[in-house]
């Protein structure tokens, strides 16, 4: 974010503050193959997103974004191999 913005990271007396948390994650299998192995899991994450407006707290926001992504098998092996 930082890179794509003309904003100046400050440690100490922000202006505006992002912060956030995943909340809560799950990885179900689907498209299970006759071998019983799943060819796609699916990976959900919940995460609270909070704007805080130092300057102006009429701007403050708090969000919760669901996002899914299917993963095919092919790439969770070859992730397991990296790490």
């Amino acid at each position: 974010m930082i890179s794509e913005s003309k904003l100046v990271l400050e440690e100490r007396n922000a202006d505006i503050d992002f912060s956030g948390q995943i909340t809560e994650y799950s990885v179900r299998p689907m498209a299970i193959q006759a071998d019983a192995v799943s060819a796609e899991t699916r990976l959900t994450v919940s995460v609270k997103v909070r704007y805080r407006n130092f300057k102006d707290p009429k701007q403050n926001w708090e969000s919760s974004l669901v996002l899914m992504k299917i993963i095919q098998a092919i790439w969770i092996l070859m992730m397991l191999r990296m790490s």
